[in-house]
């Protein structure tokens, strides 16, 4: 490898060891954190024997230096360590008992020159906060000055609360009625209480503990106020009655008014912990107006399924795709979002700028579940509902899923669809067209423009400029087009197709029942029907007027004879020779009608079997008492766990009454009975009669609907996106279809979120 004259890419282990090593040598040369600290001696204010009695030993505690928030802990410099210039076993009991600790002088020289830059600056900070002695953190010793004021302004109250001391000091006796003494002491549970509504404990956090005396003082009263109370002066200490007298003073005015000299003094201050909340607060609100309009360019683009990336990310190149481009399209009117790409684009990676495609699938993830958390609680709301399931290839050859989701809102049926990959599911609705309606409108193209489409095949032939493969398939074409068989075959299926299609248009939309589509099938049957019989001499005809012929030529071609023998020696098969008006009758009109009819009746037994345990509703005020019982009785076996049958013939006959008595005009619908039990707002009176309309309406009436979602899909995923992957596919796709759920999603909580998570402090 050395005779090749190539380098290693990384390093080997041992020099990655050796590299390890070499910097845990320089770490333990660092000065300890304890080196910032010495330890005094606090005047003693108790007796020798209160000194001898209990060592009171400080322990480490996180000041508070935020004065938005008390629970932050403040830096490393205000901690108390074992590692201290004096050692502890060195100090008497009573020294223990007052021990109180100073931050270090910022011009400690030797010490200050082995600090690393960071944690230079760190010092000169924390040296320039507190400039003052400390202060003890038993409440007894303390003498009110403006410098203790100011002291316990930057650190709150939780620096000497002491609530987690054992609390022998605070022992006290009393004497019961029956003359016996009883010994009561401070309990820890005084430092908070419960709220009577939602049991919630909250903290008594103005409450401190004095180690020296046992007694308990409010932390405000004891800075501000100037009346001589107990839990002011010499603090408050009957334990008989302490809950209430502890829940009179919070509740006083005293201890009131002191909280607004404190808060109005703190506010004052202009803690350098207000200007970092201020800093983090403008920078939270940079971020959140940057994300507003990241959004809104997201929005635009997935709505519409145009493209994002491109084939860079830098701001000013013409090929960092649609979404960039839209953000610099903005910028142009907008000064924040121009000054935001001026200040972080095109930095490179480590820095924050927000424009990136990582940040980009991150926010189209958040608004894809957002709007999928829409949809599924509109279908959460409603208990009945029915699914259809379909499959199609994308562009890459990945199967895709659709989940097309039916249910019965207040005004009546609807339909959710969802384009699907193989392990998720979402619920998406759509738009677009069917297949039926593609072929009939190109059948009635070719039809209405049979002679302009000959012309252009004409012109196409005689043109020099085509080559000969264009002439010789538009010859052909010309021919097929000409012969009359075909001629006569555009003018059925443009007849045929056409209703159908009208029909199909119908059977698509989301209001429409099972009532609707039995009938529809059944007339859509009946008017071929009558085609096959009526209508073959009219149709004959119109396609002797697009031929422009009088008679039906003859074939100039051989056709094949098929063979009508059962067994081989029955002979030779008779040959019998049609007419041409009968060949096209017996051949191709016939077979056209016959196998629609077919179709149709074996959707229409599918829809029948599914409609005749519902139908009686339609003809309540036909049937006896007894026609409607055996009626209900059949649909309650069917759904025994969602209905009653005694409630249900019950609640029929009256609503059979019900209708007679309202003399209504309108035509009895499965989806009129049921808008008329909520407009009348009889839900509590038909309970059951309600639930059966619902799972009626809710049934799935047509399997087309599965076609919208993947004609979406297709917008979103083609040959030129075809290496996108599943998760990212189906929150667009889902931002595709549902985009008028996502023109009025509420982004403000996306915003928010996302900033939270996202904001960076700068300091």
């Amino acid at each position: 490898m050395s005779g090749s004259g190539l380098q290693p890419r990384h390093d080997s282990g041992a020099k990655k060891r050796a590299r390890a090593k070499q910097q845990q040598e320089e770490i333990a040369k660092l000065p300890k954190i304890s080196a910032f600290f010495t330890v005094s001696q606090a005047r003693s204010h108790l007796s020798d024997n209160e000194g001898a009695r209990d060592s009171h030993v400080i322990r480490e505690r996180e000041y508070c230096a935020s004065s938005s928030d008390e629970r932050t802990p403040l830096d490393d410099t205000y901690r108390f360590s074992n590692d201290t210039t004096t050692s502890r076993s060195s100090l008497t009991k009573s020294d223990q008992q007052h021990q109180v600790v100073q931050p270090m002088d910022s011009d400690s020289g030797d010490l200050t020159k082995e600090l690393n830059q960071e944690q230079l600056e760190h010092h000169n900070v924390t040296a320039n906060v507190v400039s003052h002695p400390t202060y003890p953190s038993d409440p007894a010793l303390w003498k009110r000055s403006e410098d203790l004021i100011k002291y316990c302004l930057r650190f709150g109250p939780r620096f000497c609360q002491n609530k987690d001391s054992d609390f022998e000091k605070s022992r006290r006796e009393y004497q019961e009625a029956n003359g016996k003494i009883k010994i009561r002491k401070l309990q820890k549970s005084l430092f908070e209480y419960v709220l009577e509504k939602n049991g919630e404990l909250i903290e008594r956090e103005w409450m401190l503990y004095s180690p020296s005396t046992g007694a308990i003082f409010c932390f405000f009263c004891k800075l501000f106020s100037n009346k001589d109370i107990s839990f002011s002066s010499t603090g408050f200490s009957d334990w008989r009655n302490d809950r209430r007298r502890v829940e009179e003073h919070e509740n006083g005015s005293e201890h009131k008014d002191s909280i607004k000299i404190y808060m109005k003094r703190k506010c004052a201050m202009g803690c350098i912990d207000e200007k970092i909340a201020k800093q983090f607060d403008d920078e939270y609100k940079h971020w959140q107006n940057v994300i507003r309009r990241l959004i809104s360019a997201i929005k635009f683009l997935a709505s519409r399924g145009l493209a994002f990336r491109g084939t860079n990310q830098e701001i000013g190149s013409t090929k960092n795709g649609n979404y960039l481009g839209v953000l610099e399209l903005l910028s142009e009117y907008d000064p924040f979002l121009k000054n935001h790409i001026e200040l972080y684009a095109n930095k490179g990676r480590g820095h924050t700028s927000y424009l990136s495609a990582n940040v980009c699938e991150e926010l189209i993830e958040l608004m894809g579940k957002k709007v999928l958390v829409c949809v599924i609680n509109e279908i959460r709301k409603y208990k009945y509902y029915t699914i259809s399931l379909d499959s199609s290839p994308d562009s890459s050859r990945t199967d895709q899923l659709t989940f097309i989701v039916r249910y019965v809102d207040e005004n009546g049926p609807v339909a959710l669809k969802s384009p699907e990959t193989e392990s998720t599911l979402n619920s998406l609705k759509s738009l677009s067209e069917t297949r039926w309606s593609a072929r009939a409108k190109s059948v009635s193209a070719l039809h209405d423009g049979y002679d302009e489409v000959q012309e252009a095949l004409q012109t196409i032939e005689a043109s020099p400029c085509q080559d000969n493969d264009a002439k010789l398939e538009a010859r052909s074409l010309q021919n097929r087009l000409s012969q009359f068989d075909n001629i006569f075959l555009l003018v059925v299926w443009d007849k045929v197709l056409s209703q159908i299609d009208k029909t199909n248009q119908s059977i698509q939309k989301e209001q429409i029942d099972l009532s609707i589509i039995v009938s529809l099938l059944n007339s859509l049957e009946q008017f071929l029907q009558s085609m096959r019989v009526n209508k073959f001499t009219e149709l004959l005809e119109k396609a002797k007027e697009v031929a422009r012929v009088d008679e039906i030529p003859e074939l100039d071609r051989r056709t094949r004879v098929r063979s009508v023998r059962v067994t081989r020696f029955e002979g030779a098969a008779p040959h019998t020779v049609l007419t041409g008006e009968e060949r096209l009758r017996i051949e191709l009109f016939y077979p056209i009608i016959d196998c629609i009819c077919s179709e149709l009746a074996r959707r229409r037994i599918a829809y029948d079997e599914a409609y005749q345990i519902f139908d009686f509703f339609l003809h309540l005020g036909e049937l006896d008492d007894n026609q409607i019982e055996d009626k209900c009785k059949k649909i309650s076996e069917k759904y025994n766990a969602d209905v009653s049958e005694n409630d249900l013939i019950s609640e029929c006959i009256q609503f059979k009454y019900y209708l007679i008595s309202s003399n209504s005009n309108e035509k009895i619908t499965f989806l009129s009975l049921y808008q008329k039990i909520r407009r009348d707002s009889l839900r509590s009176t038909f309970p059951n009669l309600e639930i059966c309309l619902r799972i009626f309406l809710c049934k799935m009436v047509t399997n087309c609907s599965g076609e919208r979602s993947f004609s979406q899909m297709k917008i979103v995923k083609n040959d030129h996106r075809s290496t996108m992957l599943d998760s990212r596919l189906n929150y667009l796709s889902i931002m595709c279809i549902e985009s008028d759920i996502l023109q009025l999603l509420d982004t403000e909580g996306i915003i928010s979120e996302f900033a939270y998570m996202k904001t960076r402090r700068k300091l």
